[in-house]
């Protein structure tokens, strides 16, 4: 502080308005004694403490001016000098997510890890397709002091069927705040992969059907035509893609039929029945007594993973020779598929059993006789 004028002066002090949010006021001591003109005197302060408020502000302003008085006891004041320093600042927020199998919920911790205060915190979650629709998340509200954190909480999330496909549900939050001035601060984003439990897994049934008889007789014979159907189940809980059934005839039969399936895609615990195109008995069924064949099903996950099933079989037994032994039916197998085939194979082997014997007990009775 210096005398400009030509009038000693005396009692001089200093006052030194802080300007808000600063505060409170710091005390001033100025060097006893009388300030002659021209002279210069050095008052000096206490120190002051920045507070959190200081630094969200960004500085600390204050305006200072000198007083004396005259020996006639008039107050002289100076022009006022103001200053303005600024406080050292920093913005972040850390964020740390997690997800909660038992409730499907998520939790968030964001943490304020700058020196400025933030609010209206809050945190947006992107779910990655074809997980959707978006969750809310709620946050505490208030400010964020630097240094603290708060724990945000989503509402739960219902695992669909498209994401048990996808094998995992996948999102991205990021937290948002905002600085006392309006600046916005994101944080960095924070990535989570929670795998969806699945199991895989498809069950084949195969029958067969004689869709061609020409005599009626229910028996499959030279040029009868055999259908086979077959019941394919989606036992496991992630969806199937690209089903097929493969049919594999045994030699001597053939050539292999064609399977045609009313979709190609099955969902969990469906079913849907395939059929093969007609198959025509050969002379080289009928002398082999069957026709056997073992049919497998097969699926691909949404990964490409090939699923098969067991291996379904039926053999279908051939009638030969209708006129040996009265009829007898040559080469009855065990059958695992149409009943109607089986019980008519097995009529006509008991039929045939007991023409035999008629037939031999008679040509016996004729050789005593002569």
């Amino acid at each position: 502080m210096k005398n400009t004028g030509t009038v000693t002066l005396h009692d001089v002090t200093v006052a030194d308005q802080l300007v808000a949010p600063a505060g409170p006021a710091v005390t001033v001591t100025c060097p006893t004694g009388d300030l002659a003109p021209g002279a210069s005197v050095t008052c000096t302060s206490l120190p002051y403490a920045v507070t959190q408020a200081d630094v969200d502000a960004g500085s600390v302003a204050n305006t200072a001016t000198a007083h004396g008085l005259t020996p006639g006891g008039t107050d002289v004041p100076s022009n006022p000098s103001g200053t303005t320093t600024p406080t050292p600042t920093s913005t972040g927020l850390s964020l740390v997510k997690s997800a909660a199998l038992t409730t499907d919920a998520n939790n968030f911790v964001v943490k304020n890890t700058g020196t400025v205060t933030l609010h209206d915190v809050t945190v947006a979650d992107q779910l990655v397709a074809p997980a959707g629709p978006a969750v809310t998340v709620t946050c505490p509200a208030g400010d964020l002091a630097p240094g603290a954190s708060v724990t945000c909480t989503s509402s739960p999330y219902a695992v669909t069927q498209a994401d048990v496909d996808a094998g995992s549900v996948a999102n991205t939050a990021t937290a948002h705040g905002l600085t006392p001035g309006g600046g916005h601060v994101p944080s960095k984003p924070s990535d989570t992969e929670t795998p969806t439990a699945s199991t895989l897994g498809m069950k084949l049934v195969k029958s067969a059907h004689l869709t061609l008889d020409a005599n009626h007789d229910g028996a499959a014979e030279l040029g009868d035509e055999v259908t086979y159907r077959f019941a394919v189940t989606n036992t496991g809980s992630v969806t199937l893609h690209h089903v097929k059934v493969d049919d594999q005839l045994v030699a001597p039969a053939g050539p292999a039929v064609a399977v045609t399936c009313p979709t190609s895609t099955l969902a969990p615990g469906t079913s849907m029945t395939c059929a093969s195109s007609p198959y025509t008995i050969t002379q080289a069924d009928v002398d082999a007594g069957s026709v056997a064949n073992m049919a497998t099903a097969h699926g691909r996950t949404p990964a490409g993973e090939d699923v098969p099933s067991n291996q379904s079989g039926v053999r279908t037994p051939t009638i030969g020779d209708r006129l040996a032994f009265g009829g007898v039916a040559r080469g009855v197998l065990a059958f695992t598929g149409s009943n109607a085939i089986t019980l008519a194979g097995l009529g006509l082997l008991a039929l045939g059993l007991g023409l035999g014997l008629t037939f031999v007990g008679r040509r016996r009775r004729s050789q005593e006789t002569r």
